[in-house]
């Protein structure tokens, strides 16, 4: 599937959950492996900054998933998300203006979202959140799987969401997390007979998740 054709297929699974709007492209700024910092550019490009140190103070946390080198960090809340460039790539013209980074794969069918606020969610109030945002889009959206986790030593919650959206069955599977700064939400998501074939690699993206304090 070409490039653009493919991300307005996931634009749609996008908008069951989540609504939309277009956002102006910018350059983003992430941390390698070793602590370079590097600009993204909007064609996709990439180069190194000119400082040799992380952004901010921030240190470099080294808990990763095989293959990611770029750790892109929260703005306002102190997390960051570790991406392998060479499966997944930055969207830099957003469809919601509250995401704070979106993604998707490089074979197609199959995204990601990440939406961080610096207010405090109670952990016990993520299901009914995340059920609620999904009806509202699909009226048959259901939870299909609930697990807590302890992912690189940061207690969240696990959910899988399924329903009928405009082109079809979908599925998202996200890590929930709140703390004392704020609240993310890292939400992949694909089409339902598309799962078992990117199950593993939502899981790996999703695993990329730290916090940088």
């Amino acid at each position: 599937m070409a490039d653009r054709g493919g991300r307005a297929v996931l634009g749609a699974l996008l908008a069951v959950c989540l609504s939309t709007a277009p956002a102006a492209a910018q350059a983003l700024r992430a941390i390698t492996q070793d602590g370079r910092v590097v600009i993204l550019q909007p064609d996709g490009t990439w180069r190194f900054a000119e400082e040799p140190k992380a952004v901010g103070s921030s240190p470099v946390v080294k808990a990763r998933p095989p293959g990611a080198t770029i750790l892109l960090a929260g703005s306002q809340v102190p997390y960051g998300i570790w991406v392998d460039l060479a499966r997944w790539r930055v969207d830099q013209r957003k469809q919601n203006p509250v995401a704070e980074y979106e993604f998707h794969h490089v074979r197609g069918e199959a995204g990601a979202v990440v939406i961080a606020e610096p207010t405090r969610v109670p952990p016990e109030a993520w299901r009914q959140i995340v059920l609620t945002n999904a009806r509202r889009q699909a009226a048959d959206a259901r939870i299909t799987a609930e697990e807590r986790k302890v992912v690189n030593g940061i207690p969240l919650l696990a959910l899988q969401y399924e329903g009928t959206g405009p082109m079809g069955p979908f599925i998202h599977y996200g890590y929930y997390w709140s703390g004392p700064r704020g609240a993310v939400q890292l939400v992949t998501y694909t089409f339902a007979p598309l799962f078992p074939q990117y199950q593993a690699e939502l899981t790996a993206f999703l695993d990329g998740f730290v916090l940088l304090e």
